[in-house]
């Protein structure tokens, strides 16, 4: 029995019409072998589990197990065949489980779970008669050669299954869920028996089953099981809830039913494809994509195309695999469209068939199509009257006439461009053009236009990608010249009312100032939305202001003020009285009414510019957006006090980075442990200002060699009024900073020099220094310096970095020195 399944062919007419003659082909198509069922029809996003349980997309020709479940996604559709015959078919949104499939006539059983969604079946009669069941949350259908519609919805109590049949007839039954059976009473068992016998429903009838119904029934049984006694009246309510009652199908159910019905049976479809061997780069070849059977494990396969008269012109086969292996298929089969003999094929139409081959070597069609080749042009002939004309509306030449024959059902275009080849107007003129062409000399617009020199094309391209070009030179539009032309004081404007490029003023200029008859200035957006429309009758003024206040309606609401920043469009539109329209060039205008965006950064974390090689030198990074270009900018770092410490600047666009030696505009260098800030600022062309924010950095412990040794000078360590004793978080900050320092220095002695502003005593000052000195080497030694290391000094004000005469120059003054002396 198994050999006549695998030999039976599924004949399906579907058609091929052939180009010639109209004669139709039969596609014979191989149903899927037991326990298997074959995808025979995909729209849209349909995907099936994979032995991993991943969902993974289907296509045409995809063989499925047992066991996998399906799913289609919104407008999206499947049908599939068993080796029965039998066809299902789901529709969008829906899902199921293939949980038993048939093998024969002995074996010939199949259950499908129908989670949710709509599920058509319709049995073809081809093999043998299959047993079908559908099984839903709710109901199980049982049904031999039969054609119905499932609609399932879920839910526990909401959920229902709608059955309708339209040929046949299908068993249901709900699925009660109650207690073990042997002990039941046998009142109750007669119930339970009459349930499971179900229902026979009928051509053209449907029935609902809810969730609820179900629940409800499954719930009274178990309650009643619970009882030691059952009375007469509550078996015969227990019988009337176990009823299932079915009514005639609706036109509306009848039309859920045709549209199923009228999805397709083709188990494959395959594509024309039109050829023209010409060697032009257009379609000289045949592509055949194997995509969709890119997975399949196969021994072998053949592409076997044929003409009109079943006479094979070509055959292009795999290499025959190693034994145990499988074949190799390409991603695409690409025939050049030579024959057999090395000759190429001619004209006419062939058709192709893509076999995939078994371990056995049997071959199985997997597509069959058709090709077209087609290497002739289309026919065209265009003749021009006369190639100059005068559209004018004096009715003399007012149009060119041109005289055509041309092949019918081509797509037909007429272009027209100036010599530089710039299209100035297309015509489609569909499949038929007309035996006599006349053009008015008119452009895409549908005004006149200038006079001067055009060349018109006629085009057409057929399936096969053959082209066909006509054109007629140097046709002469012989109209009186007109040019218009837009100046602009500025192309750059900013109507944001701070007093600098607040408005615009355009500047029409025209060959011919009379015979006007309306004039427009229009201002667009890049969408092409008019921003501003200015218009006049007969006179045009020579200058027009424009100060930013939009055109209200589309695209502009009054509340918004102003126009947007952004880049526009101007040009001027001019109608003289004789009917011929000039415009303008269109030009372009930038609205800036917004600052510049202003980012920093400032890079290392810690400024140390000792000349170590360690972080010598800090790089401020400006990151600045704008519409505009930038103008002038500026980059000035301030001390902790807010005085200007060194200032950058430059006009155009800064660079990617501002590099930094620590020096001051006065030759100083930065002071060891100080903090900084840097601001950035930025005007671009519209004169919009814009300041960053401040960016704070610390300048490191700076170690830095003199005569003496090296140096550390700390200015910013704070001591209380008039004593020693050290203060205030950032104090130790430093200092333990400094210790880090001190610590890499260990073959170094220290010597703490205490210094002093002029205020005050000067001998009082050298001991209060002293002791300052002092204050920080006990500071040091609780953080680990060794007390044989370090030595202490005071000089008050007798060694002044800086004068006396300013707080910050006293600021400075006051400090502490740590001089390393490397050990002899």
């Amino acid at each position: 029995m198994n050999i006549k399944r695998h030999a039976l062919l599924l004949i399906l007419l579907a058609v091929f019409f052939v180009y010639s003659c109209g004669q139709k082909e039969i596609i014979e198509v191989k149903l899927p072998e037991g326990k298997t069922a074959e995808v025979i029809f995909v729209v849209g996003d349909v995907f099936v589990t994979s032995s991993s349980g991943a969902w993974i997309r289907v296509d045409v020709g995809d063989v499925l197990e047992e066991g996998v479940k399906i799913k289609t996604e919104a407008n999206s559709y499947l049908e599939l065949v068993l080796s029965s015959g039998t066809v299902f078919r789901m529709k969008d949104r829906s899902e199921l489980q293939l949980v038993m499939l048939p093998v024969d006539e002995n074996q010939n059983r199949s259950l499908i779970k129908l989670v949710t969604g709509d599920l058509f079946t319709k049995a073809q009669k081809i093999t043998y008669k299959s047993e079908d069941s559908v099984v839903t949350s709710t109901a199980t259908l049982g049904v031999r050669g039969t054609e119905f519609l499932v609609h399932v919805e879920n839910g526990s109590s909401e959920g229902f299954t709608e059955v309708l049949v339209s040929d046949g007839i299908v068993n249901v039954k709900m699925n009660i869920q109650v207690p073990q059976r042997s002990g039941l009473p046998r009142e109750i068992k007669s119930v339970l028996n009459k349930i499971d016998r179900g229902v026979k429903l009928r051509k053209g009838t449907r029935i609902t089953i809810s969730g609820q119904k179900v629940s409800d029934l499954s719930g009274s049984i178990t309650e009643l099981s619970r009882k030691d006694e059952i009375s007469d009246a509550e078996i015969a309510r227990l019988k009337e809830e176990s009823i299932l009652t079915f009514v005639p199908m609706t036109e509306d159910d009848k039309k859920r039913i045709e549209e199923f019905g009228s999805l397709s049976l083709s188990f494959r479809s395959g594509e024309t494809y039109l050829i023209s061997p010409n060697f032009d780069g257009n379609k000289d070849e045949l592509n055949f994509s194997t995509e969709a059977f890119s997975e399949e494990k196969i021994h072998g396969w053949e592409m076997v195309i044929t003409d009109g008269q079943s006479k094979v012109e070509k055959v292009i086969k795999s290499r025959i695999p190693e034994e145990g292996d499988f074949a190799r298929l390409p991603d695409y089969i690409i025939w050049n469209m030579v024959d057999e003999d090395g000759g190429t094929v001619p004209d006419d139409q062939y058709v192709y068939e893509f076999y995939t081959m078994d371990k056995n070597n049997l071959a199985t069609l997997k597509v069959k199509g058709r090709i077209i080749v087609d290497t002739i042009p289309p026919l065209l002939s265009v003749t021009a009257r006369d190639t100059t004309f005068s559209p004018n509306g004096d009715e003399i030449k007012d149009t060119l006439i041109i005289d055509t024959k041309a092949e019918p059902e081509i797509e037909w275009t007429c272009t027209i461009t100036t010599p530089e080849g710039i299209v100035v107007k297309t015509i489609d003129l569909g499949t038929e053009i007309p035996a006599v062409f006349e053009w008015d000399g008119k452009g895409e617009n549908g005004t006149v236009l200038p006079e001067g020199v055009y060349n018109i094309s006629f085009s057409g391209q057929d399936g096969a990608g053959n082209t066909t070009v006509e054109i007629i030179p140097e046709v002469a539009l012989d109209t009186r010249e007109r040019s218009a032309a837009v100046d602009v004081d500025n192309p750059i404007f900013s109507p944001n009312e701070d007093g600098l490029l607040d408005s615009v003023t355009f500047f029409p200029l025209l060959s011919d100032r009379t015979r006007i008859d309306t004039w427009d200035m229009i201002v667009q957006t890049v969408k092409g939305e008019t921003a501003k429309r200015f218009r006049g009758v007969r006179y045009i003024p020579q200058s027009i202001e424009w100060d930013g206040v939009p055109q209200w309606g589309k695209g502009f609401d009054k509340s918004e003020g102003m126009v947007p920043s952004g880049k526009y469009f101007y040009f001027l539109k001019v109608i003289y009285r004789s009917g011929v329209n000039t415009y303008s060039f269109k030009k372009e205008l930038t609205i800036d009414n917004d600052p510049p965006e202003i980012d920093i950064e400032v890079s290392p974390k810690y400024f140390s510019p000792d000349g170590d090689d360690n972080d010598d030198i800090m790089f401020i990074i400006p990151e600045i957006k704008d519409l505009t270009p930038i103008s002038i900018w500026s980059a000035v770092i301030y001390a902790v006090d807010g005085s200007v410490f060194k200032r950058f600047s430059g006009s155009g666009m800064p660079g990617e980075q501002i590099m930094w030696d620590g020096i001051s505009d006065t030759g100083r260098l930065v002071g060891s442990g100080d903090e900084y800030y840097v601001v950035f600022e930025a005007t671009d062309s519209a004169f919009n200002k814009s300041v960053s924010s401040k960016v704070p950095f610390s300048i490191d412990i700076l170690v830095v060699p003199t005569e003496r040794g090296l140096k550390i000078q700390v200015s910013n360590i704070e001591f209380g009024f008039d004593t020693a004793d050290l203060q205030g978080d950032r104090t130790f900050a430093i200092l333990d900073r400094g210790i880090e320092v001190l610590q890499k220095y260990d073959k170094h002695s220290i010597l703490i020099e205490g210094h002093t502003d002029s205020t005050g005593n000067e001998d009082y000052n050298v001991v209060l220094s002293k002791r300052r000195a002092q204050s920080v080497g006990e500071y040091l030694i609780e953080s680990g310096i060794s007390v044989e290391r370090l030595s202490y000094d005071g000089f008050g004000p007798r060694y002044p970095i800086d004068t006396n005469d300013t707080l910050e120059g006293r600021a400075r003054n006051r400090r502490v020195e740590f001089i390393l002396i490397k050990k002899k």
